[in-house]
């Protein structure tokens, strides 16, 4: 738990971070470099616009860590924003190294890997596909909320063919500058409110201790699963008993106390509940309606759900200056 206030974890982007992540995503995709597999829900291939806005996402949710670490705590942090012939140095992690206040740098080679998350702006927790939490292991997960608009990205482009915007990362000449320039203002027009893009940090959690909290936790998601079931039937019951007699008022009510009951036994669930892993098909709890007993999150694919991350960024900056070996 952390005992600072909740502006200590706000960062705001400029857009200039907004501009330098939009048009690494657009380079990536079409230098085929990047995976265009969404591993984040359904694993299936995205299309050009789905695919540009995750990495436009997560490229401002390291840039959101990088000034968060340098406003809060002076450490400058070296985040990848290169390309690679080989694809498998994009699993090396989203820093590569940290400087800290009296110069000495910490490499966080491919052994030690940190990886950033981002999450809408809705969320409260974050999900990993299992085939990428099995096959590349970070060393720990840092989470981040972006708070965006969903239609930043075609308000952006506007009437712009995507080959000419990745032309005019490759030229950096002051014409392409001043084009740049002028997409947002068009942007900030239509969203006047976007600059400063707000980014939370919302926490995070080392591997060994995800699969500890995933280990303990399989039974009382179960739990949870039946503590729902049972509560969305006595929900359909109560639609069922009909009539103003006094003998249906008080079957209702009946109905109703055994509904508070369970909703107080599932906030209890909710409230220990931390992280678990699912299986493919099978439905997930959702902590946005915890009151509704709802599973509404269809696994897609096998992964893993974390509910609550360590806020101690204190104790986060302590693990990320460790020496590594």
């Amino acid at each position: 738990m952390s005992t600072k206030d909740p502006s200590f974890y706000i960062v705001n982007l400029p857009e200039e971070d907004y501009i330098q992540c939009v048009l690494f995503a657009l380079a990536s995709y079409y230098n085929n470099i990047q995976t265009t597999m969404d591993f984040a829900s359904t694993g299936v291939k995205r299309d050009v616009g789905d695919y540009v806005n995750d990495i436009t996402i997560g490229k401002l949710a390291e840039m959101a860590v990088k000034r968060f670490l340098q406003g809060q705590y002076g450490l400058e942090a070296d985040l990848d924003f290169d390309f690679y012939e080989d694809a498998s140095q994009i699993d090396d992690g989203d820093i590569r190294w940290i400087k800290t206040k009296d110069g000495k740098k910490i490499a966080r080679p491919h052994l030690h890997p940190i990886d950033i998350k981002s999450t809408k702006g809705t969320s409260k927790w974050l999900l990993i596909r299992k085939e990428e939490f099995d096959n590349r292991c970070y060393d720990m997960y840092v989470s981040v909320k972006i708070s965006i608009p969903e239609s930043h990205l075609v308000d952006f482009l506007g009437g712009e063919k995507i080959d000419t915007m990745v032309a005019s990362l490759k030229d950096n000449s002051e014409l392409s500058k001043k084009h740049m320039g002028m997409l947002v203002s068009a942007l900030k027009k239509k969203h006047e409110a976007l600059f400063p893009i707000k980014a939370e940090v919302m926490g995070w959690i080392g591997r060994n201790e995800l699969i500890e909290k995933i280990n303990k936790q399989r039974k009382m998601h179960a739990q949870l699963k039946i503590l729902a079931t049972e509560y969305t039937a006595l929900k359909n019951k109560k639609r069922e008993v009909k009539g103003a007699t006094e003998q249906m008022k008080a079957e209702r009510r009946a109905i109703q106390a055994k509904q508070t009951e369970f909703r107080k036994k599932m906030e209890v669930a909710v409230r220990d509940l931390m992280a678990v892993e699912f299986a493919r098909g099978e439905e997930v709890f959702d902590p946005d309606l915890p009151h509704n007993g709802s599973f509404s999150i269809k696994a897609n694919n096998y992964g893993v759900m974390i509910y609550k991350m360590n806020r101690d960024t204190d104790f986060l900056v302590k693990e990320l200056l460790k020496p590594v070996s």
